[in-house]
């Protein structure tokens, strides 16, 4: 992984947690920010930028890295260490 790719994940999770934390604990807060935050990089950055992937539009791969954005939060979800009441 390139590490302008790891600051931006570290960007956005960062983001993430500084979400009030009732936003942040339905099982689907993580799953849905990672949606998100792609479709703001895919429709807004990517294409500002004028990236080679905003230029070539592939349904099967913007596919596949939407599943993998809502795997990673469901992945990330299951783990999370639970609060003790």
């Amino acid at each position: 992984m390139m590490l302008r790719e790891r600051a931006l994940g570290a960007g956005d999770s960062a983001a993430f947690r500084a979400l009030p934390r009732s936003m942040r604990h339905p099982p689907w807060a993580r799953p849905a920010y990672g949606l998100v935050t792609w479709l703001g990089f895919e429709l807004g950055t990517a294409a500002a930028l004028r990236l080679s992937q905003a230029k070539r539009v592939r349904l099967v791969d913007r596919l596949a890295l939407a599943a993998d954005h809502v795997l990673e939060g469901l992945v990330l979800s299951a783990t999370r260490p639970t609060t003790q009441s």
